[in-house]
């Protein structure tokens, strides 16, 4: 999938957090490690996937009603890379959801998992408001069904300290980026 189409952060400018639903009998850091390198196409459409996606839409809605969906433009997408309308709308059927706030937060939530970012930019006062509204966040998605993994610490996020400790990583690399 091209991500130019999309309005997404990615490639080491943001701080970068994934949702993900434990499967039974697997042991969640080596499920979610295979996530984070593979990141899947999605796959076939379903009801159960696209209840799930709305439930956690309008949960983390619920948090911050002023978070807006991307809206897709399929006809477009289809014309430039050479596929059906209905085809676009299948490989894009995943919800970006970006924060009118200046901090950037976006997240996006596909069939079985999710993304958090927060761009590098966002710094005192600021990162520490987008950091509280993603410990919201977490809560609400973990209420879901739905676990959370920071691939920059190798760590699942399960508890507060866990948030402390990724504030703290991502003001020393937000430094270091803004440094150069």
């Amino acid at each position: 999938m091209r991500r130019g189409w999309t309005a997404t952060y990615h490639g080491g400018v943001s701080y970068d957090l994934y949702l993900f639903r434990p499967a039974a009998g697997i042991d969640p850091l080596e499920q979610v490690r295979e996530l984070v390198e593979e990141e899947p196409e999605p796959g076939e459409p379903s009801a159960e996937a696209e209840g799930r996606k709305a439930a956690l839409v309008e949960a983390l809605r619920g948090i911050t009603p002023s978070l807006e969906r991307f809206v897709f433009d399929y006809e477009l997408i289809a014309r430039e890379d050479g596929i059906t309308v209905e085809e676009a709308k299948k490989a894009f059927r995943h919800v970006e959801l970006n924060g009118a706030d200046d901090d950037g937060v976006q997240i996006v939530v596909h069939d079985e998992w999710a993304t958090i970012h927060l761009p590098f930019w966002s710094r005192g006062c600021a990162a520490d408001e987008a950091f509280e509204r993603i410990a919201a966040y977490i809560g609400a998605a973990r209420q879901q069904g739905y676990a959370c993994f920071d691939p920059q610490l190798d760590q699942l996020v399960s508890e507060i300290e866990h948030i402390e400790k990724c504030r703290a990583h991502y003001e020393a690399v937000a430094e270091q980026v803004q440094d150069g």
